[in-house]
């Protein structure tokens, strides 16, 4: 099976161009590596329910707390603790994972650098109403200023 990470950009799902070998191994853009040939095959994966390590996966890597990653999530720790023992979430909260999986894709883009990026994320932003990018992208809407305030990154713009 190919394997191609899917994301996010200017309203299109589009694949993660193949690196080479040396960019590759330092590529950490992706928290998760999620197998799909094409956009409903990620669509299914989603339903199906990612694994519940994939929230300590992104904890980890954002360095963050399970209380801090559940909030972003609107995540009861008892429902957290109902998912670890079930060994999967449901679609809802898969679609939030894969989402703050995406924010990091994209802020890693602009800063390539796993240190700053996180920083980034966990800084408060006069453009987003002093709200961290993490915070900010609790709900759908504010993923998506999010990721449209990282473009503006990329293409130079500061307000």
């Amino acid at each position: 099976m190919p394997y191609a990470i899917w994301h996010y950009n200017y309203n299109i799902m589009a694949p993660n161009i193949t690196l080479p070998k040396k960019q590759k191994q330092k590529d950490q853009g992706h928290l998760l590596k999620i197998r799909a040939d094409n956009t409903i095959q990620l669509i299914l994966k989603l339903k199906k329910g990612l694994p519940s390590n994939t929230f300590d996966i992104i904890k980890s890597q954002l360095k963050i707390t399970d209380q801090k990653l559940s909030k972003i999530m609107h995540l009861a720790p008892r429902t957290l603790n109902r998912r670890k023992k079930e060994g999967k979430f449901h679609l809802e909260e898969s679609e939030k994972l894969y989402r703050i999986n995406l924010i990091y894709f994209e802020a890693f883009q602009l800063f390539n650098d796993e240190i700053k990026t996180r920083e980034w994320l966990k800084r408060p932003s006069k453009a987003l109403a002093n709200y961290t990018p993490l915070e900010y992208s609790d709900t759908e809407p504010g993923a998506t200023e999010v990721i449209n305030l990282i473009n503006r990154l990329k293409d130079g713009i500061y307000n």
